[in-house]
């Protein structure tokens, strides 16, 4: 990583270094600490701002560290927060689990959210960060897109150069997931957006080239059915889905606590919350399906439905 993002530029600009200082020598610490998030940490990353702490005895650094050790009673999570990716996944988890209309107070408070934080370079994982990534970025933009926010594509093209898009600056592997979530994102398309076509095109041929050697597998998290939902996406464009066609593959696609995140540890989220969430979800999606089926199927006379 040090090779493709040089010494000299982590000190002087934003990068996702910064989530990694811990492993790294002969830093220069007056120079790091203007690249300090508003929190006090460096991208959110514990294990990294307790390294400055050690180097500099840093107040801000001090104070992160000291609120997440008091909000998780003595622990620490391997990054927080991640506020942005929560609100946004939650709101797609919803819709593509068919039960959206049950929560439209909670989906509009975290359009809402997504929206107050949104920058024209884009988003990462969190607010206020200086480092934006595609993925999150791609799946905020589809998100406020879909609930009606004028957003402009213009937001991608820091990703881009020479046709190919990427998660990170200097990354060394791509991320299906990333790409997978380009792919969805580029098809809220608007005549004219070039770069959302161009964003189609490379995630739809990247895809589909890992698909046929077998290679729809993630750096960032080990899901259930990934190819699964790769496959049917690009089979099944956005705009020819049917909801609920879609949710009865879904279901069988969706992870939900048995999903592993990969990041500086292999984790879960909360396990017995995430069974409780997860449960409630799929009986909740299950049995909303079977109503649907029955009324469009059995209660409603044929030439009413028809009509």
């Amino acid at each position: 990583m040090l090779k493709r993002i040089p010494k000299e530029v982590l000190h002087k600009v934003p990068t996702t270094l910064l989530h990694s200082l811990e492993g790294m020598p002969d830093l220069e610490w007056e120079k790091l600490l203007k690249l300090q998030c508003k929190d006090g940490s460096f991208l959110f990353s514990p294990s990294s701002t307790a390294f400055a702490l050690m180097n500099t005895k840093d107040e801000k650094c001090l104070q992160y560290l000291t609120n997440i050790v008091t909000k998780f009673n003595g622990g620490v999570p391997n990054v927080y927060p991640v506020d942005l990716f929560e609100h946004i996944w939650v709101v797609d988890y919803l819709q593509r689990l068919g039960i959206s209309r049950y929560f439209k107070p909670e989906i509009k408070n975290c359009v809402e959210y997504i929206h107050r934080y949104w920058t024209n370079d884009g988003i990462c994982w969190a607010k206020n960060s200086n480092v934006q990534d595609l993925d999150d970025t791609a799946m905020g933009f589809r998100v406020l897109r879909m609930h009606g926010y004028e957003v402009t594509p213009d937001v991608f093209r820091q990703f881009e150069k020479d046709g190919k898009f990427v998660c990170f600056a200097g990354q060394s592997t791509q991320a299906t997931t990333g790409m997978f979530n380009l792919y969805r994102a580029s098809q809220f398309c608007f005549p004219g957006e070039k770069i959302l076509d161009d964003a189609k095109k490379f995630s739809c041929d990247y895809l589909k080239e890992n698909q046929s050697t077998n290679k729809l597998l993630d750096k960032w998290i080990i899901s259930k059915d990934l190819p699964g939902e790769v496959g049917y996406a690009l089979n099944v464009p956005w705009y020819a889905s049917l909801p609920r066609l879609e949710t009865r593959y879904y279901l069988e696609q969706y992870g939900g606590e048995d999903d592993v995140w990969i990041g500086k540890t292999l984790y879960r989220y909360d396990k017995f919350k995430r069974r409780k969430l997860r449960q409630h979800f799929e009986n909740v999606t299950k049995f909303d399906y079977k109503v649907v089926y029955y009324r469009k199927n059995i209660y409603v006379p044929q030439h009413e439905y028809y009509n």
